[in-house]
Parts: C-alpha cells; sequence; structure tokens
C-alpha cells in the first residue's frame, strides 16, 4: 500500500513514531509527534509495524524545506514497514482564496462560519491545489500516494453545528 493523502501544526520530526493520538485529541499542543497507531504485523526488520496517522496542517506544507522534510520522515517510516496516512489542513491558503474570491471569513465563538460559497472554496483548497502539491512532493520523496478528499464517495460526512443565533 501506498500513502494515502487528505490535512500538525509544526514539523514532523524524523525518528521513531510512539505517540497515541493527535496533538489536537490531547489538548492541541503544538509541535508534538505523529499519532500512530500499532497494527501488530511484523515490520520488514522484525520489529512490529505500525499505521501511522500524520496530521499536517497547512501552514507547514506551504513552504519547500518543511514540505520535503515530511516526506522524508514517512519515507523512513515506510522504509521500516509502517503504513502511513496523511490528514491535512489548509487554513492560510483557505484565507487566501477567500480574500481573492471577495468571501468574508466570518467566526463565532473561535469557529469558522462556513457557508456554501466558502465549502466551495474549502473544497477547491484541501483537494485541490494543497492536496496535489503534497502528493507530488510524496512521490518526489519516493512515496506512493494517492490523494483523496473525504468528501468523495461518502467516506466522510459532516453536520451543521448548531448555535443560538448563528448557522455554522
Amino acid at each position: 500500500g501506498g500513502t494515502l493523502v487528505n490535512g500538525c501544526r509544526r514539523g514532523l520530526q524524523p525518528g521513531p513514531f510512539r505517540a497515541r493520538g493527535t496533538a489536537r485529541a490531547r489538548g492541541g499542543a503544538r509541535g508534538r509527534r505523529p499519532a500512530a497507531i500499532p497494527d501488530r504485523r511484523a515490520a520488514r526488520d522484525g520489529g512490529t509495524a505500525m499505521r501511522i496517522l500524520v496530521k499536517i496542517g497547512g501552514a507547514q506544507l506551504e513552504e519547500t524545506g518543511p514540505r520535503s522534510q515530511l516526506c522524508q520522515a514517512i519515507a523512513a517510516a515506510r522504509k521500516q514497514g509502517h503504513e502511513v496516512i496523511v490528514v491535512h489542513g489548509g487554513g492560510n491558503q483557505i484565507r487566501q482564496l477567500g480574500k481573492e474570491l471577495g468571501i468574508e471569513e466570518r467566526y463565532h465563538d473561535g469557529l469558522r462560519v462556513t457557508d456554501a460559497r466558502t465549502a466551495e472554496a474549502v473544497l477547491m483548497v484541501l483537494a485541490g491545489s494543497v492536496n496535489r502539491t503534497l502528493v507530488a512532493a510524496l512521490q518526489s520523496a519516493g512515496v506512493p500516494s494517492v490523494g483523496i478528499c473525504g468528501a468523495d464517495g461518502g467516506t466522510f460526512a459532516a453536520r451543521a453545528l448548531e448555535k443560538p443565533g448563528v448557522d455554522l
């Protein structure tokens, strides 16, 4: 299997992948190592292979250097026999496209208000430019990769969060 790509704020560093749970699930601390879930199959070196879930923020992917470091770390993990799934963000890229399209950013209690027009811009960025750039970088690092979008084939479903006085 290859690497599935779809949104950690600060850098992924090469090394052993041992943390459990995502940084966000543990309270949002930035800069923590990626989450790793044991898979109990033997790794190529006789150890335990893991299915590793990496959550990376779009800001980390904007610059070539950090993006390349991430891809090299993923390539190293794959060479050790681990499976890697990458979920990415793209907040800065979404804000930039929103400005270019004249979409006003709105927040309520720290949550982005996502109307239909904003949702379309989010899809354009996450499933389009950010995903393609990351997949190309992974492939350049020798990591077989495919990008999918959570909206494809009903892979991911969301429901509106209801708050008094606002449609999130």
